[in-house]
């Protein structure tokens, strides 16, 4: 198997780390979606792999942009936010 897979075989409870998501090749993603809908995946040598024990965080950077670039004086601390989130979570589709 490989390497996620094989980690997540031999220990279930696991916490996984991907650090800037948005830089992982295309085929990465199709693997992400098959973890995400069915909560397993079968990995090369047709073993399914079950992640429900499996806590997976993505990072990234997408829509960080509008946080450096928001200085806008007229606005309030919250609007600030709500116009950052809107604008990173359209980033993000």
């Amino acid at each position: 198997g490989g390497q996620l897979t094989e980690t997540v075989r031999r220990r279930p409870y696991a916490v996984i780390l991907f650090d800037e998501i948005e830089k992982a090749h295309s085929d990465v993603f199709n693997v992400f979606l098959q973890i995400l809908d069915d909560g397993r995946v079968t990995d090369s040598q047709g073993r399914t792999v079950s992640f429900t024990n499996t806590v997976i965080i993505m990072t990234s950077n997408v829509g960080s942009q509008y946080i450096l670039n928001t200085d806008d004086e007229t606005l309030s601390k919250d609007a600030t936010y709500e116009t950052i989130k809107e604008r990173v979570m359209e980033a993000a589709r």
